[in-house]
């Protein structure tokens, strides 16, 4: 599906990201007017495990007469996040009377696929199972347990009872900002999943209640989680029974909301050699999917990285695999490839 293969709408290089750790692949990005944020995976200074986050702040570069360059650079430290896990959202927003800006990112990483019989070899991966709300701070150390967070994220669903136990979870701001879309994937076999909105301007005004206090987070079934769950604009909440059947490769590597409640998903193989950009409308049990590619990316070593939706276009992370070494970059896609 590489090495030049072309599925009629080719995607295009938008950014070379020059980040200081050039050996981990980006997880997912955020690309704002002057910068772009990304997360990478870091060994715990403890014990060695891939179990921390790296965020770091990129400049997006300008030629003297104030052109795009298409690259960006870090040139400060990044911010650690300890214990946050393989984290995939990175969602940012503004917030509270002077608009501090935020993150959402999932956090509290845990071996929730360890004991998985049908893999070949153990997953030792440790995925999120909470959502933390992030203050970007260069050069500084958070511990998930001191985040102001959502927890109990079984409990995220439209029905208020527990989903089961919890694989992971995924997330997504409408580009707007004013939504929140929360998707928790339990360890179901097949793997099932709840999509659930929130008003995030009141999910952020009851944390806010809970910040820098000795227990800095709300469940997921508390009366404040639950009524930011219902408002105008907000539609009610569903459940999937085969959410990989959703994205494509059995793979979930990105979701994002449109602001018309569209849902987006990133699969990407296994093995590296094959993207496809999935969608579905609110509540629908069917995608339409979308092949991407590119003539400079190379079968077996390509992987995706997230995603995110900018205009008429989708924004997806790529990392490519060398020997020693990864190259980070981001490309851009139309939303009209697909079909209607």
């Amino acid at each position: 599906m590489m090495d030049g293969y072309y599925s009629g709408a080719g995607t295009t290089l938008k950014f070379k990201l020059n980040l200081k750790d050039k050996f981990h692949a980006i997880q997912t990005f955020y690309v704002g007017t002057d910068d772009i944020y990304t997360i990478q995976r870091r060994r715990n200074d403890s014990d060695g495990e891939l179990r921390d986050l790296t965020l770091s702040r990129l400049i997006i570069q300008k030629d003297r007469y104030g052109n795009l360059t298409g690259k960006a650079k870090q040139c400060e430290a990044p911010m650690i996040l300890v214990g946050f896990g393989h984290s995939q959202v990175l969602q940012y927003f503004t917030h509270g009377p002077n608009h501090t800006p935020y993150f959402w990112i999932a956090t509290r990483g845990a071996q929730t696929n360890l004991d998985n019989p049908d893999l070949d070899s153990q997953d030792l991966t440790h995925w999120p199972t909470q959502l933390a709300r992030v203050r970007y701070v260069p050069g500084a150390r958070l511990d998930y347990t001191d985040a102001t967070r959502l927890i109990s994220l079984k409990y995220a669903n439209h029905l208020g009872k527990s989903i089961g136990d919890l694989l992971r979870i995924e997330g997504s701001l409408s580009r707007d900002q004013s939504k929140l879309l929360i998707v928790t994937i339990n360890t179901d076999k097949p793997r099932k999943a709840s999509f659930i909105e929130y008003d995030n301007e009141r999910l952020n005004q009851a944390l806010d209640e809970v910040e820098e206090t000795s227990k800095p987070y709300l469940s997921c079934d508390s009366a404040a989680v639950r009524n930011a769950s219902i408002g105008e604009g907000l539609r009610p909440g569903f459940i999937s029974n085969r959410v990989y059947a959703l994205s494509y490769y059995g793979s979930i590597q990105g979701v994002a909301l449109d602001d018309n409640d569209d849902i987006y998903f990133l699969g990407s193989n296994t093995d590296n050699d094959g993207l496809m950009l999935s969608r579905i409308s609110w509540g629908q049990r069917a995608a339409a999917h979308q092949i991407v590619d590119n003539s400079s990316w190379k079968s077996g070593k390509t992987e995706g990285e997230g995603i995110q939706l900018s205009g008429d276009n989708v924004l997806i992370g790529i990392t490519s695999y060398h020997r020693w070494t990864v190259v980070n970059q981001i490309y851009s896609f139309p939303k009209s490839a697909f079909k209607a």
